[in-house]
């Protein structure tokens, strides 16, 4: 899908700000122990994790059948920034803000955080040269 349509990349993170919000709300009020265990800094796992620590079957079944098309989309998006040592550093605090706020057990702070990294890659690909994001 993402080759025969090359804006599709924003289509899938608008859809991921919606989900993966919703997800670290959940995942504050829901996850234990061992699901704040599995959550890993590695993008894509990292988000995944989280959908699995809402307990939500619903919520779960969707985000792990979008796994593949979020992994390609990441992959593609990945290739169209030039990623420097602060935009990683950035991206690391994000992502332990997130992880933070889950294990805070604050859903308010986690889906305010998810919402900003998020926003943060949207600027990201919008400042690439070759501007593939809507």
């Amino acid at each position: 899908m993402l080759e025969r349509q090359p804006h599709a990349s924003a289509d899938v993170l608008e859809l991921r700000h919606g989900l993966e919000t919703l997800s670290t709300a959940y995942a504050a009020e829901h996850a234990t122990d061992a699901d704040l265990a599995r959550i890993a800094e590695k993008d894509a796992a990292f988000h995944l994790a989280i959908a699995d620590a809402t307990h939500n079957v619903a919520l779960t079944h969707v985000m792990h059948g979008l796994n593949d098309l979020m992994r390609a989309s990441m992959l593609m998006s990945h290739r169209l920034v030039d990623y420097d040592d602060d935009v990683e550093a950035n991206l690391l605090a994000q992502h332990r803000a997130i992880h933070d706020a889950i294990v805070a057990c604050d859903p308010v702070r986690a889906r305010e955080c998810a919402g900003a990294h998020l926003d943060y890659v949207r600027t990201l690909y919008a400042r690439s040269p070759s501007k593939n994001m809507k």
